[in-house]
């Protein structure tokens, strides 16, 4: 009976381990924009929400022990504080690891944009083109409206005009 509820403790504080972990991971991700923050603050909170109740079911049974959520919560907290005193060295590792990707990326992304150069040149050519018609056309409406603007005026002046004539004779 003891060491059944032992295991469920050190599985518990594992879970907790590897939620905390997964939760740094995206607190780095999140450091990227304010919006990313808001995200990755909202899928850390049911990353956490989501491993806890899955641990205590598959490690308890799904029975709820005061406790599991102490080892769980404890386990968070330890691998935070652990990540957050190895952080440099983590850093140090993950640059060299990232780097070569990166520069592989860097690599396809200048090829890619050699190719796709001459057809991204192609559509902005038509793009101005049909911004051009497009100005053309606005320009001839405007002047039909305002040359129908001028004869209607010319129009009201004539009948104006007569009307006053009429009146005057």
């Amino acid at each position: 009976m003891i060491l059944e509820e032992c295991a469920v403790f050190a599985k518990m504080l594992a879970a907790g381990l590897a939620a905390g972990v997964f939760a740094r991971f995206l607190h780095l991700l999140g450091s990227a924009s304010s919006s990313a923050r808001i995200f990755c603050d909202a899928l850390i909170a049911a990353e956490t929400g989501a491993a806890y109740f899955l641990s205590l079911y598959f490690s308890a049974g799904g029975v709820f022990r005061l406790y599991s959520l102490a080892a769980f919560s404890f386990g968070v907290f330890l691998s935070i504080s652990l990540l957050l005193r190895f952080s440099p060295l983590l850093r140090r590792l993950a640059a060299r690891a990232i780097s070569p990707l990166l520069k592989g990326y860097r690599k396809v992304e200048t090829s890619l944009e050699k190719r796709l150069r001459p057809l991204l040149e192609k559509r902005e050519a038509r793009r101005r083109k049909r911004r051009g018609k497009r100005a053309e056309t606005r320009a001839k409406r405007e002047e039909a409206r305002l040359r129908k603007k001028k004869i209607s005026l010319e129009k009201r002046s004539a009948k104006s005009g007569s009307r006053r004539v009429e009146i005057e004779h």
